[in-house]
């Protein structure tokens, strides 16, 4: 009996651990939160196909995956998180369904997304907002577009992009937060029609999130044109305010 004892305890040293992978919908990234940047992921993924799961849909919990994707992202992450509602192919539905269904919704513990902002002077390329007037009167719409100035020297080859930023509360009409549009022949989706964009204002909250990507596996050169334009309608009556700044920044 000793001897069989021993010999069941070398075999499982000897057999690796298996662990069991779970795919939260929406959260393609898989680091604990539903947002933006999982819509990159699927930017990159976009058009793959693989095992799907057997119960497709976009609940909220975690779905046990059937099999491993033939690919995976430069991270070593597999493709299977990137499709998010199980069908076994990556598209646009994973995006609208999952993504746009569940965000900001959360499981285990949220770790950063894997990007940072460049520090100043590593000649990174930078955003820059422009408004199309400086002074607005009450029930006019304030447009803003947003730029993104390349470094000439160092030109940048761009597929996606993801950002963070608030705005002042209290200004826009109904209380709700600003819109976006991509600019008509944004240079950012030139040629590419499954262009993938999610915009969540925040319902007035003061925070905004974009995250906007190619499908085609193909970057572009930033133009100098406008990548799209942020909107909103002044508040007809702001009480107790005669003259105020409504500010926008990305964080």
């Amino acid at each position: 009996m000793m001897r069989l004892l021993s010999l069941l305890l070398l075999l499982a040293t000897l057999v690796p651990e298996t662990k069991a992978q779970f795919v939260w919908p929406g959260d393609v990234n898989n680091n604990g939160i539903v947002n933006q940047v999982d819509l990159l992921y699927v930017g990159i993924a976009f058009g793959a196909t693989g095992p799907g799961r057997p119960d497709e849909n976009t609940d909220w919990e975690a779905m046990p995956v059937p099999g491993l994707w033939s690919e995976s992202f430069p991270d070593g992450l597999n493709y299977h998180y990137a499709d998010t509602d199980g069908n076994g192919v990556v598209n646009s539905d994973d995006v609208d369904d999952a993504i746009e269904g569940n965000y900001g919704l959360t499981h285990g513990i949220v770790s950063g997304d894997g990007y940072q902002n460049a520090s100043a002077g590593e000649g990174a390329p930078s955003f820059r907002f422009e408004a199309n007037m400086l002074v607005v009167e009450p029930g006019e719409i304030l447009t803003i577009d947003l730029f993104l100035d390349d470094i000439p020297e160092d030109p940048s080859d761009v597929y996606g992009m993801a950002l963070d930023m608030s705005y002042s509360v209290g200004f826009i009409e109904g209380d709700d937060g600003p819109d976006f549009d991509l600019t008509e022949d944004s240079w950012l989706n030139t040629g590419n029609d499954s262009f993938l964009e999610l915009f969540e204002e925040g319902d007035g909250n003061g925070q905004a999130d974009l995250g906007l990507s190619r499908t085609d596996l193909q970057t572009v050169t930033p133009g100098a044109e406008p990548i799209g334009q942020i909107s909103i309608v002044i508040e007809d009556i702001i009480v107790g305010l005669i003259i105020d700044t409504f500010e926008l920044s990305i964080d």
